[in-house]
């Protein structure tokens, strides 16, 4: 919304210091789908930070599917660049989410008895920014 924004700094105690912020316009969040067994879905988040991703899938009761991240640009290690979520319909996480660096990673789950559409969440941490390919195959 366009306006006039406030940002309040609040020191705590007798804590004294300074700090730098930067503002940023965001663009909206990325919304796709994919399919397990379908082809990989590349995604470029950026290029400010702020930016997350959502992916929606169709599972079947009690499926078991590998998630496969390749090609991980997000972050400069091999830890901790963006958080992966498997959600629920109901939000809640078919796996607990996890830390994925740039050395990529593999999950895999067994989705809840019941047939419903999936999501699966990319949210970059701290100010990265960057690319990662998402596969989806059910053994």
């Amino acid at each position: 919304m366009s306006g006039t924004y406030t940002i309040l700094v609040d020191p705590q105690g007798t804590d004294l210091g300074s700090m730098t912020l930067t503002l940023h316009d965001v663009p909206v969040d990325l919304t796709g789908s994919m399919t397990i067994g379908g082809p990989p879905v590349s995604l470029t988040l950026g290029p400010v930070p702020g930016q997350n991703a959502t992916l929606g899938f169709d599972g079947a009761a009690g499926q078991r599917i590998t998630l496969r991240l390749t090609n991980v640009t997000i972050g400069n290690t091999s830890c901790c660049g963006a958080r992966i979520s498997i959600l629920k319909p109901d939000g809640t996480n078919v796996v607990p989410p996890i830390l994925v660096g740039t050395f990529g990673a593999t999950i895999t789950a067994t989705l809840p008895p019941a047939a419903a559409r999936y999501t699966i969440g990319i949210d970059p941490q701290q100010a990265y920014t960057g690319g990662i390919t998402l596969t989806m195959n059910s053994p």
